[in-house]
């Protein structure tokens, strides 16, 4: 490979924010280069629950706030690229449930109501009973209410793979990364050593955004840091389960997401309040 390369846009960080922007500009044609120092979607991205969220979760306040208004859509458009006819082809990628749930143990009907005055999840809910209820929920000794959300929860691993895919011939891996200048200018950076002149540079780096603004002298945009503390489930006796547990708050009490694992039992990742700092 030459010491010296140029492209339209150089990508640093390989999650699925990277891979993505990266798979839309080669699709409108633009010539990219996509940097990563690690595994691909190593870091946050394949911790994440695979959730494509539509403001659900955001609405449980009743408030419809600019965070739930902006994402209600996104479960539809992810739809479209899962059926090859969206912004990127995603077809291939495993689909572990088609919606997600959300349940309340049934002493809570002060949140409920407002949950359901807000207009981000109108049309959008639907209650479940008996068999339509998700396995894990199907005990003679469950008692609440079970809501059917149009969220889907993908299986990330295979997402990733399809936009490795897409990435084609535009993925680097490298360690080292050094601002490239022009005087006082910013014209590039230099990867191991290696010069890659660019257009545009984009940050997607997750947890490593900032060090490379470090390295570059910057201090802005700040990185917002939330420290999640996930715990993961294992047993014989688990079903698979993608659902928030209402609590007393504005938050999901927990997030439940369900993976397969190879020896054929079920793996359940749990996030929510349970994993932020008065949860733990």
């Amino acid at each position: 490979m030459p010491e010296s390369l140029s492209t339209d846009v150089l990508i640093v960080g390989g999650g699925v924010a990277g891979l993505w922007l990266n798979a839309r500009l080669r699709r409108q044609g633009f010539a990219t280069l996509l940097v990563d120092k690690g595994t691909l979607g190593g870091g946050q991205t394949v911790k994440s629950q695979g959730i494509i969220h539509g403001g659900t979760k955001y609405a449980l306040s009743g408030a419809l706030t600019g965070a739930s208004e902006a994402i209600a859509d996104m479960p539809r458009r992810w739809r479209e690229a899962l059926e090859g006819k969206g912004e990127l082809d995603l077809s291939g990628v495993r689909l572990l449930s088609d919606a997600h749930y959300l349940w309340s143990p049934g002493t809570l009907a002060g949140n409920l109501t407002s949950f359901f005055a807000s207009k981000a999840v109108r049309s959008r809910v639907g209650q479940v009973k008996g068999d339509e209820l998700p396995p894990a929920l199907q005990h003679p000794k469950f008692k609440g209410k079970v809501y059917r959300l149009s969220e889907l929860v993908l299986d990330v691993p295979s997402l990733i793979a399809r936009l490795a895919e897409l990435a084609g011939d535009s993925l680097l891996a490298g360690q080292q990364v050094e601002p490239l200048l022009d005087g006082d200018e910013l014209v590039g950076l230099r990867v191991d050593g290696r010069e890659i002149r660019a257009q545009r540079i984009v940050f997607s780096a997750g947890g490593g955004t900032a060090e490379l603004l470090t390295t570059l002298g910057l201090q802005q945009p700040a990185m917002q840091r939330r420290p999640l503390h996930m715990v993961i489930v294992k047993a014989p006796t688990l079903k698979p389960l993608y659902a928030h547990c209402l609590g007393g708050g504005t938050k999901p009490r927990i997030t439940v997401t369900s993976h397969p694992a190879a020896d054929g039992e079920w793996v359940w990742y749990l996030g929510g309040d349970l994993a932020e700092a008065d949860g733990v």
